[in-house]
């Protein structure tokens, strides 16, 4: 086994599991001292583990998976990938990022669901300065402006 190539990457995955530590709580409509009166540590132990500020012991983790009714190893889904830069969970954290995930959650019509991933993505490109998102079978959507989808 290797040692990390760069010290700041234990604290990456430290965060990343605090994050999914929060999403798993949430999604079971838990609090954090909910979780912290089952796992025998105060909800402000419990804030700092789902911000990475204190690393999670592989017992806690372990205390952690059975309260939330999951298995440990759910709590590093997608570290592999995030670290090779294609998923980021450590934005998990931010609670703007959960609060449209929680409301998206609760749209059922999938036409309203596509077309408010549409414009995410098209706010996303216009403040990154990218080029167009290329779909429909291969044909640029020009018309796809905020005001433009509104009336489709």
């Amino acid at each position: 086994m290797t040692a990390a190539k760069n010290p700041g990457d234990f604290a990456k995955v430290d965060a990343l599991v605090g994050a999914r530590v929060r999403l798993l709580r949430e999604k079971r409509k838990m609090s954090q001292t909910a979780l912290g009166d089952q796992i025998g540590v105060s909800f402000q132990q419990v804030q700092k583990y789902e911000r990475g500020a204190n690393r999670i012991s592989a017992s806690a983790l372990f205390q952690i998976a059975r309260a939330l009714d999951v298995r440990p190893a759910d709590f590093f889904e997608g570290i592999q990938k995030e670290q090779r830069g294609e998923l980021d969970w450590s934005r998990m954290v931010d609670p703007q990022v959960n609060e449209l995930l929680n409301g998206f959650g609760r749209i059922s019509s999938p036409k309203v669901r596509a077309k408010i991933v549409e414009l995410v993505a098209l706010l996303a490109q216009q403040e990154s300065g990218n080029e167009p998102v290329v779909r429909d079978g291969g044909a640029t959507r020009e018309s796809a402006t905020p005001r433009a989808m509104s009336r489709a």
